[in-house]
């Protein structure tokens, strides 16, 4: 069985929007909806924002595998992502034919907690539910040690996860706006016209698979949304601890072309504003471009060139990063310094910027 989370709402009658599932908020609807679920999980959201219809939470508390920690961990999860009524909110979850049931009050953050909880547990990736237009394929989940997408070949290993099985438009949605204000990651949008899409978790892109390194801290981001650019270019933000405190480090990801018209990681530390830090890539949208010759950006940034050049990898502060062939070393203006591979370089740069 493929593992899948599939949502329905609270509904007095059917959506007429193509693909939403409804339910009447009564015992016998939801327990005829788990019944005709044939994925790994059912998510029920309905009520109001801080709690599910009465007889569904009745219901679910009365079956005999009711697992108190499934609502606990959903409140830890809004917790940590600073909700301010999150002690507030009721959640209740049971194992039932060997489906987990969740119910949970419509609210956008609370569902995103809810989704969140449930993708550890049936591995389906975790995603926001109003804005989805399709029901989405999940993320590949790919544990190898190759070294980047200039010298691996392609992975045939099985996706730990298909679909998620959620409706084309939530009914009525609350809000899950991002708050606004001007924090260094803010007006690193602003200054590059970007602005985020606050209804949709953002999928990291599946060639991330080939860096497990890199994908797995994407991946812990508390919070990723999608970004609406004019270049038409795919990008997500990764927020850690997520990106509703001024504190947070704020990290985009897109795979672009390089010179040789390959994948290439443009991942850029938006938090790090006005210094503008990330990998060189050829457009050179916010950081040097990686075709620029190397010297006179390494005196621009360390002070001196280097006896040996090489191609721009990635800049961060006073340091730039060179590639050579498949190895990246690192130029204070003083010393180099190996930095491995360019997948070895890239985790250790991409570890940094989520936690610096």
């Amino acid at each position: 069985m493929a593992e899948t989370i599939q949502v329905i709402y609270a509904a007095e009658s059917p959506s007429p929007g193509a693909g939403v599932r409804t339910a009447q908020p009564t015992a016998v609807d939801l327990k005829a909806a788990l019944d005709a679920c044939d994925q790994g999980a059912l998510l029920a959201i309905g009520g109001d924002a801080f709690a599910p219809p009465p007889a569904w939470r009745a219901w679910v508390r009365e079956l005999p595998r009711f697992r108190p920690g499934l609502g606990e961990a959903v409140r830890r999860a809004l917790v940590n992502g600073g909700h301010p009524g999150a002690a507030l909110v009721a959640v209740e979850g049971a194992v039932e034919g060997g489906r987990i049931v969740l119910v949970a009050p419509d609210d956008a953050a609370v569902r995103d907690a809810a989704l969140g909880v449930l993708s550890e547990l049936s591995g389906a990736s975790r995603l926001s539910v109003p804005a989805l237009n399709l029901v989405s394929s999940a993320e590949h989940l790919v544990d190898d040690d190759t070294d980047g997408p200039d010298d691996i070949e392609e992975d045939d290993t099985p996706p730990r996860a298909t679909h998620i099985g959620i409706a084309h438009e939530a009914p009525t949605p609350a809000s899950g706006d991002l708050p606004t204000g001007t924090t260094a990651w803010q007006r690193a949008l602003d200054a590059l016209g970007w602005r985020l899409d606050p209804d949709r978790w953002g999928q990291l892109p599946d060639a991330l698979g080939r860096v497990a390194p890199v994908r797995q801290v994407l991946a812990s981001a508390g919070e990723r949304r999608l970004v609406l650019a004019e270049d038409g270019v795919q990008r997500v933000v990764c927020g850690f601890p997520d990106l509703r405190r001024p504190e947070s480090k704020v990290v985009s990801v897109a795979v672009v072309p390089d010179l040789d018209g390959q994948d290439s990681f443009e991942v850029l530390a938006l938090h790090r504003h006005p210094r503008a830090t990330g990998t060189c890539t050829p457009g050179g949208v916010w950081t040097d471009a990686s075709d620029l010759l190397p010297g006179p950006v390494c005196v621009t940034r360390t002070g001196r060139a280097p006896a040996i050049g090489g191609e721009l990898f990635a800049v961060d502060g006073r340091t730039v990063y060179l590639k050579r062939g498949r190895s990246v070393v690192a130029w204070d203006g003083r010393d180099e310094r190996p930095m491995g591979t360019t997948s070895q370089a890239l985790s250790s740069l991409v570890l940094r910027w989520s936690s610096r």
